[in-house]
């Protein structure tokens, strides 16, 4: 039985491809010594390693960057329950401009949401959930929203994941369960 299958072929899990830059730090911002002034996410790739394909809405993915426009965004699949049917999470691995310290913007559209954010400094971003690093607690909320987590060591890559869905109109009455993210940001 084939659950959750994604909108395309899977890319190969770990390999992310730069692609379209996210705004660099605003202007007047002090950036710490050492730390790229430019410091952004130059890309994103849909993770999903307890799916059937690895991905899922991978060609969405790049919508998440921060474009400071609030109709672009990337989207889990439907979902019969807001804990995913089961999986440990989905999500998106970022990959940033430099190996650099910074503070990452997640915006949630749908609630009630569990996120998890997770950093790497690895020259590929790793394959098993364990081989990442959490940073900080669980964020989460009861109504979409935007929060901010530091990230103090160096990391090449970011992973946004996600533990709980809301519902969206856009689903079935089936499967009414999907996580949204937008306006995804990485400074000094």
């Amino acid at each position: 039985v084939g659950l959750n299958k994604g909108d395309e072929a899977a890319d190969l899990p770990g390999t992310v491809v730069p692609g379209a830059s996210a705004a660099p730090a605003p202007t007047g911002t002090a950036v710490p010594t050492g730390v790229p002034a430019d410091l952004r996410l130059v890309a994103a790739q849909a993770w999903d390693p307890d799916g059937d394909n690895g991905a899922e809405n991978n060609a969405q993915a790049m919508l998440a960057l921060a474009d400071a426009s609030a109709s672009t965004s990337w989207p889990t699949e439907c979902y019969g329950n807001e804990w995913l049917s089961g999986k440990r999470g989905v999500g998106l691995v970022l990959t940033t401009s430099a190996a650099a310290p910074g503070t990452l913007s997640v915006e949630s559209l749908n609630g009630p949401y569990q996120i998890d954010v997770y950093a790497s400094a690895d020259a590929i971003a790793p394959l098993d959930l364990a081989a990442w690093t959490p940073i900080g607690e669980t964020n989460f909320s009861e109504q979409p929203g935007s929060f901010e987590v530091r990230v103090e060591t160096p990391a090449t890559f970011l992973l946004v994941w996600i533990k709980q869905l809301g519902t969206e109109e856009n689903c079935t009455d089936k499967n009414p369960f999907r996580g949204r993210l937008g306006e995804l940001a990485y400074r000094p």
